[in-house]
């Protein structure tokens, strides 16, 4: 069951990180593709961090 978890965690951190890169996109269209690429991937890490400590409250 942990693994499955897991794999959902991982699944809607990268839908909502890549949500938080297409906003940043969008509002700030004078960044360049590394600063969005930078914010992205930072956004999924911090948010499947975010969810596993969730998990662990309940």
């Amino acid at each position: 069951m942990g693994d499955l978890m897991n794999a959902v965690r991982a699944i809607v951190a990268l839908v909502l990180g890549l949500a938080v890169g297409y906003f940043w996109k969008t509002t700030r269209p004078a960044d360049d593709l590394l600063t969005v690429a930078g914010v992205t991937i930072i956004s999924i890490v911090l948010l499947f961090f975010l969810l596993k400590a969730i998990g662990k409250g309940s």
